[in-house]
């Protein structure tokens, strides 16, 4: 006397004997997908890893240089000389702070009591043209 359940056959004795053949198919299907999700999982991780080290071995594609120029009593020139490539976005940032030194020159704005110090700057290219590229107007 058998007993036909969901998932399998049992015997009269109630132990489950194996259905012909459909659970290890399932159990097949299932370990497909399994190997599947792990190679796709692994080559995903092995992307990452590669994309980090070429991040991490480029070289800087940015240089810059830092300076401080202190206030004189006189105009005082001073040139700055800084090689780039042609065709090379050349950026150039100015922060002016006020000065902390009693002895140097200050002048006071209207509204201000903090020291200001005056810069006139001119980027100029070096090349045969002497393109100028940011200067004092008038």
């Amino acid at each position: 006397m058998e007993k036909e359940q969901a998932g399998g056959a049992y015997t009269s004795s109630g132990r489950r004997r194996p259905c012909g053949g459909r659970a290890s198919a399932t159990t097949s299907a299932g370990a497909r997908t399994s190997r599947r999700s792990r190679t796709l999982l692994g080559s995903v991780s092995l992307f990452l890893v590669l994309l980090s080290l070429q991040v991490l071995l480029l070289p800087s594609t940015a240089n810059a240089i830092k300076f401080e120029l202190p206030a004189h009593h006189s105009s005082h020139q001073k040139c700055i000389w800084n090689y780039a490539l042609s065709d090379t976005l050349v950026v150039v940032t100015i922060n002016a702070v006020p000065s902390t030194s009693p002895d140097a020159l200050t002048t006071t704005a209207p509204s201000d009591k903090d020291a200001l110090m005056q810069l006139d700057i001119e980027i100029v290219d070096g090349s045969h043209h002497n393109n100028v590229y940011l200067s004092k107007k008038n």
